[in-house]
């Protein structure tokens, strides 16, 4: 796998990160090997499998077989844990669920994401972290 780069701008090749498991929405919710996969161009982000010979394909609704993916200009918020594999990206109508392979792999693609999302014109994206619970004692 490439190295990450740390700006939209330091690589103009293609990025993925391998996700565990993701979900979209309460509806679509996919686990086992996927990677998640940046189109530059548009700034969008599509979901990617790859089968036992090295075909990738494009992960598709069922009901609809439209592709699934989502973009960053969109995008209204990302939520995410220190030391967490997870990250959760708010939109107006809808939230995405990304469990990558390991904390620090979504530490870099939330920075990219901010990135990206400020590059495409989205002023009203912001990133937050999610303080861990807290516990009281009776």
């Amino acid at each position: 796998m490439p190295p990450f780069p740390k700006s939209i701008a330091e690589d103009p090749g293609s990025v993925f990160w391998q996700l565990q498991s993701f979900s979209i929405g309460k509806e679509q919710k996919t686990t086992g090997p996927t990677f998640l996969f940046l189109d530059r161009a548009n700034a969008e982000f599509g979901f990617v499998r790859s089968s036992t010979f090295s075909i990738a394909t494009v992960l598709r609704f069922p009901e609809t077989n439209e592709p699934i993916y989502f973009q960053a200009k969109t995008a209204r918020a990302a939520a995410w844990r220190d030391k967490s594999k997870k990250v959760s990206i708010l939109f107006q109508h809808l939230q995405v669920d990304l469990e990558f392979a390991s904390p620090d792999r979504a530490r870099i693609f939330l920075d990219l994401l901010e990135d990206i999302a400020t590059a495409a014109g989205n002023h009203f994206f912001y990133s937050y972290e999610v303080p861990q619970y807290v516990t009281f004692r009776n």
